[in-house]
């Protein structure tokens, strides 16, 4: 179930305390995306399960789109998690109902032993984390299938963390099966060292046997390795990283507002543009401008939110300022445009929504300037000449 876990593992420090066994929340949250993909109610019976699955494979089915490659690779991408996820719960579902089999085996004795050499990273109100530190858990697993106990080490650390952005890397250690009075020490002495160990700038796990595993030079490079040994132990690496902001667009909007970067920028513009809040996307498109002067992003949406603020006057001045800086640009043009149509002034509206036109010309998006200029409202004081100047615009390439 390599892909369901990797959907789930960012949760391990978004929801669970720092006493709570790692594993047992990891199936947990596993079991409630299997049931998300089958598009189920999670508890509903196994007979709902099924005919949820038959219906999605009907659907995503690959000999379905003979002609389209692309939709025929993403359907057998689906279908392929579609067949994990099922297999998963119809595995919960058997575990079910041999609870009480279960019971009765060593397991029902077999307390998780935790083991840490440092805590996990807290989080406060303000969701912190300390790079670099990890959690360390072991624990005593029994399989139902081949009714047999191993022991699973489990370390998590945080690899990256910037106020909003967490990354997270899991390594998963299993021993070969063990009698039930065999403990962690002398399991992983007979099975895996569980031992890290620098080699040619790669790490590598040691194995008993003399074999060994070589991971990634760099921590940022997992993406669900896996090795299994001989005599049955294994070795599971991968992470994800998690937007902890995700569902509260509030500390979303707010971690934008004081970001660095453009990309941070644009979402907490976007977020106050859609709340209308056009002070806020001012003081964003400002940020922008200071930090990254050289990009046309900040001039451009902030004579754009000047302009919701009853400031067109500004809102022109500021932006004509940036045409000498990016003078092959046709949104500059075509705001200009904008602006001098409502200022009133309609012979510079129709020269710059030339100008624009000419411009777009040159980049292939003439249809999408013309369209939008045949439909805005902030030029109704030439949309009379529109159609006109787009046309002379076009016909100008030929002298």
């Amino acid at each position: 179930m390599q892909r369901l876990r990797l959907v789930t593992t960012d949760l391990l420090f978004l929801s669970h305390s720092d006493t709570e066994d790692i594993y047992h929340h990891m199936n947990k949250e596993i079991i409630l995306a299997a049931f998300m993909i089958l598009e189920c109610e999670p508890g509903c019976s196994m007979e709902e399960i099924r005919a949820s699955f038959r219906q999605m494979v009907k659907v995503w089915h690959p000999d379905r789109f003979p002609n389209d490659p692309k939709l025929q690779h993403k359907a057998t991408e689906k279908l392929k998690l579609i067949n994990e996820a099922y297999d998963l719960l119809k595995q919960v579902y058997s575990e079910v109902e041999q609870d009480a089999d279960l019971e009765s085996q060593p397991r029902a004795t077999a307390q998780p032993t935790f083991v840490r050499t440092e805590s996990q990273p807290k989080k406060s109100d303000d969701v912190e984390y300390k790079v670099g530190q990890e959690k360390i858990e072991i624990t005593k697993e029994w399989d139902a299938n081949t009714k047999q106990l191993f022991y699973k080490k489990i370390i998590v650390k945080v690899l990256s963390f910037d106020g909003r952005h967490v990354s997270i890397q899991t390594k998963i250690f299993t021993t070969k099966p063990v009698p039930p009075n065999e403990s962690f020490e002398e399991a992983s002495t007979s099975s895996m060292s569980f031992s890290l160990s620098p080699e040619q700038g790669a790490r590598r796990v040691c194995h008993t046997d003399g074999s060994s595993f070589f991971m990634p030079p760099s921590e940022h490079e997992w993406s669900g390795n896996d090795y299994v040994f001989s005599d049955g132990s294994t070795v599971s690496i991968h992470g994800q990283t998690t937007d902890l902001f995700f569902h509260d667009e509030n500390k979303k909007a707010d971690w934008c507002r004081r970001s660095s970067n453009l990309h941070g920028l644009d979402e907490g513009y976007i977020i106050f543009k859609k709340r209308q809040n056009w002070q806020v996307c001012f003081e964003i498109t400002q940020r922008a401008i200071d930090l990254h002067a050289n990009n046309c992003w900040g001039w451009i949406h902030r004579s754009f939110a000047l302009n919701r603020l009853s400031k067109t006057k500004e809102a022109y001045e500021s932006l004509r300022q940036a045409f000498e800086m990016f003078p092959k640009n046709a949104t500059i043009s075509y705001n200009l445009a904008c602006y001098s149509s409502l200022l009133g002034d309609t012979r510079a509206a129709k020269d710059w929504l030339k100008s624009a036109f000419r411009l777009a010309l040159k980049d292939g998006s003439f249809d999408k300037y013309r369209k939008m200029a045949i439909e805005d409202i902030e030029l109704s004081s030439i949309r009379n000449d529109v159609t006109k100047i787009a046309l002379l615009s076009k016909l100008s390439r030929f002298f």
